[in-house]
This record gives structure tokens, C-alpha cells and sequence, in this order.
């Protein structure tokens, strides 16, 4: 795991950059992988453990991430 962001109401996570990093944040995500790929970047609902969206293409590994108000 290179990157992780929560989101301003603590709703989301977003994480990149890869890992075999498992049981993000404990149980909320089933132990199942965040960012299991070095060039993509997830987006999570804590509250269900859902995934919502992957982005990938990206050139390098996803190192940094943020939320923006807008």
C-alpha cells in the first residue's frame, strides 16, 4: 500500500499502489485486498466493505491520494 485517503465524512477510503495489504480497518472490509494491483487506485464504502469503483491506466504505481471538497 503505497496510498490511502478517507474521505471528509469518514464515509469512503481510497487506497493505491498495491500490497498484499489484507483486513483494512479491521472487519468492515471482510479481509478481502485493497489495492491489490500496484497501478490502480479503489474506492470503498467503510460502512458495507463495498467497492466502488477501481481506476486504472495509470503509468506508475498510485502513491498518493486526496479528496477534494468540490
Amino acid at each position: 500500500m503505497k496510498g490511502v485517503a478517507f474521505s471528509p465524512n469518514g464515509e469512503k477510503v481510497a487506497a493505491g499502489g498495491g500490497s498484499d495489504f489484507e483486513n483494512f480497518l479491521g472487519s468492515p472490509l471482510g479481509g478481502r485486498r485493497i489495492a491489490d494491483l500496484t497501478h490502480v487506485a479503489q474506492l470503498w464504502e467503510i460502512s458495507s466493505g463495498k467497492e466502488l469503483v477501481t481506476l486504472g491506466g495509470h503509468r506508475n504505481p498510485v502513491g498518493c491520494l486526496a479528496f477534494s471538497a468540490d
